[in-house]
């Protein structure tokens, strides 16, 4: 999942990720309405045993930046589903109650009924302390993947957040932005939150 794509990047993007074995889950490289600046896109690779069954972009109606959600329907083996939704929600601290009415919406779109055995908000979310996401993660269901104790919260900071440093597999990792990720899984799916 990408964000940030821009009309200038989408033919590298495309011929690299092509080239490493990965397919575009949308039909047209470019969402159909004006984007000034920048969109963002999801791949899937080729070889993955899950397809996508369908794809959708909805603008965020009130967005003064073009903001979207892309959400994608995956089909897996044994019968699995998933949803992943992407999206870049607004930046900037006088944008805050637009980018939480977007969170609403983009949480409610990807853990709504009805649901999958697993689904997925990920993206450059521009979320701060001061926005106070996790009673609206509650309410939906959805867990940040990233944790909400210190020193887990800080998904920036590889030097910080223990979980991060866990996937890179080293004790500590380089100052960089991991983007959100807020994560349902069912029980039905025998699926597990853990880990």
């Amino acid at each position: 999942a990408l964000q940030e794509v821009t009309r200038n990047t989408i033919g590298v993007i495309e011929k690299r990720f092509t080239a490493g074995g990965y397919v575009d889950t949308e039909k047209s490289q470019i969402p159909p309405y004006p984007h000034d600046s920048y969109f963002t896109k999801c791949y899937i690779r080729r070889d993955s045993p899950w397809r996508c069954t369908t794809s959708s972009r909805v603008p965020f109606a009130a967005s003064r930046m073009t903001r979207d959600l892309l959400t994608v329907s995956l089909s897996g083996p044994i019968g699995l589903s998933a949803r992943i939704a992407n999206t870049h929600l607004e930046s900037t601290g006088p944008e805050q109650a637009q980018r939480l009415a977007q969170l609403r919406s983009a949480m409610a779109a990807v853990a709504g009924a009805p649901a999958p055995p697993f689904c997925a908000l990920i993206g450059d979310l521009n979320l701060g302390a001061k926005d106070q996401v996790q009673d609206i993660a509650a309410r939906h269901g959805l867990e940040d993947a990233f944790g909400s104790e210190k020193p887990l919260r800080y998904t920036w900071d590889c030097n910080t957040n223990l979980n991060v440093q866990r996937m890179l597999g080293m004790p500590a990792g380089p100052k960089c932005r991991f983007d959100r990720c807020y994560f349902k899984v069912s029980e039905a799916s025998g699926g597990t939150t853990a880990g």
